[in-house]
């Protein structure tokens, strides 16, 4: 799950990613549900999503799939955009968790099932560096 100031989003296994607006601290907590919370529902992943994270801005969110792919979104759009791609399962194999460079915005961090480690450069679209898992002496 990623959370920023207003905005909420989960996923899971039916590969969607569901953003909720987060209610007002001082609202009634017995208050009936509000459907409007559910704010948009991102479509494009095709199979179960492992991680979620939000830039420190809270403009982008990275996920990751089953599917081998890393995506960057806009939750804040009404049509759900997916701004990019990233496929490093043909090299690195399942990516299993993402996040955001705490220094350079421009970058996601994506960790792999075999270990590896891939920074995608958003603005050039495109790994900027591959950190590769090497086994210990005697493996």
């Amino acid at each position: 799950m990623g959370c920023d100031s207003g905005l909420c989003c989960s996923a899971g296994v039916d590969a969607q990613i569901r953003c909720w607006r987060l209610p007002d601290l001082d609202m009634d907590p017995y208050d009936g549900y509000d459907p409007g919370v559910l704010s948009g529902v991102l479509e494009g992943h095709g199979d179960a999503v492992w991680g979620l994270a939000f830039n420190a801005s809270g403009e982008r969110l990275a996920s990751c799939s089953a599917d081998g792919t890393v995506r960057i979104w806009d939750p804040r759009r009404r049509d759900g955009a997916c701004l990019g791609v990233y496929d490093g399962h043909t090299e690195h194999g399942v990516p299993t968790s993402v996040t955001f460079s705490a220094t350079q915005p421009a970058h996601a961090v994506a960790s792999f099932r075999s270990g590896c480690a891939v920074i995608y450069d958003l603005e050039a679209a495109r790994p900027a560096l591959v950190l590769e898992a090497r086994p210990a002496p005697g493996e």
